[in-house]
């Protein structure tokens, strides 16, 4: 995964080319934004358990 960073320098985000994914990443929340091939998206959040 490559990591996308702002201005600040802060990352913002983590994308996946090979696998066409983003992931977000904020305190205990995880939400996964994957594209598919027609060009849809599948959205999908989840808890860091800890």
């Amino acid at each position: 995964m490559q990591d996308i960073r702002n201005s600040d320098g802060r990352k913002v985000c983590q994308v996946d080319k090979r696998r066409a994914t983003v992931e977000i990443r904020r305190k205990d929340c995880i939400t996964q934004i994957r594209f598919l091939p027609d060009g849809k998206a599948v959205i999908k959040n989840s808890k860091v358990i800890a």
